[in-house]
């Protein structure tokens, strides 16, 4: 009687392990269908060295909210990353003649999700006449700043007497010399519609920041608080080439 108690314990403990590694495996399934999915339906239209690229929403988020998107094209010449809200985005600097496609990664806080699918291939062309999509929703890159934008900085603020600054967080973001040229440049909404925004980078300049400056109260607008525009020109150095009471 007492082997026959113990087997049927054996029995009963064995079928319990055995149940609990089904439930773990059926809750690992689970989890695994509810990964954060990869953007659908990516697309793209070339224009005069730049693309705009467009995508539809992960089927699944993870049960996590979104936190970005991450666009890169193939061959690797660009990238963009837009708020979760935006999936429209333009790529600068591609190489005119040559072909590209383009994937988008979809972030939230646990992570990156899988790869979409490519795009079909554009080709970058000066004959196309079709316009950026308006910024809307970009995430620029920023880092800190250098010694020769503070540099430039102090200087212009100097030569007005409304020295000393501060540039908040000691940062500089990241802008695209070809987004902004000298002039009225006109874009495509996403929503439909053209905008549009005044450029100021000349096109000569290699690269181009902004920053945000605190400075002594102009003595005429009564304003202490700028965005700047500062480009690097060749053969001149850093210079200020705009300054803006508001991101724009």
């Amino acid at each position: 009687m007492v082997d026959n108690n113990r087997k049927r314990a054996t029995a009963i403990g064995l079928i319990s392990v055995a149940a609990i590694v089904v439930v773990a495996l059926i809750v690992a399934n689970g989890a695994e269908s509810v990964r954060l999915s990869a953007p659908q339906s990516v697309d793209a239209t070339a224009g005069n060295g730049f693309a705009n690229v467009s995508w539809s929403r992960p089927t699944s988020t993870g049960g996590h909210a979104l936190t970005r998107y991450v666009v890169t094209s193939h061959p690797t010449n660009g990238a963009c990353v837009t708020v979760p809200a935006t999936t429209t985005c333009t790529i600068w600097e591609l190489t005119i003649g040559r072909s590209y496609t383009f994937t988008v990664v979809a972030r939230s806080a646990k992570g990156a999700g899988p790869s979409s699918s490519p795009s079909s291939a554009v080709t970058p062309r000066a004959s196309l006449r079709v316009l950026p999509i308006c910024d809307a929703g970009v995430v620029r890159p920023t880092e800190a700043v250098s010694a020769q934008v503070v540099a430039a900085v102090t200087a212009y603020y100097a030569d007005r007497h409304l020295n000393p600054i501060k540039i908040v967080r000691s940062q500089e973001t990241i802008l695209n010399v070809h987004e902004w040229p000298v002039g009225f440049n006109y874009c495509r909404n996403a929503g439909g519609g053209v905008g549009g925004e005044s450029g100021f980078v000349p096109s000569h300049a290699t690269s181009a920041v902004m920053v945000l400056v605190h400075h002594k109260p102009d003595p005429v607008t009564g304003f202490s608080t700028h965005f700047v525009s500062v480009a690097l020109i060749p053969s001149v150095g850093w210079r200020v080439v705009g300054e803006f009471t508001g991101w724009f």
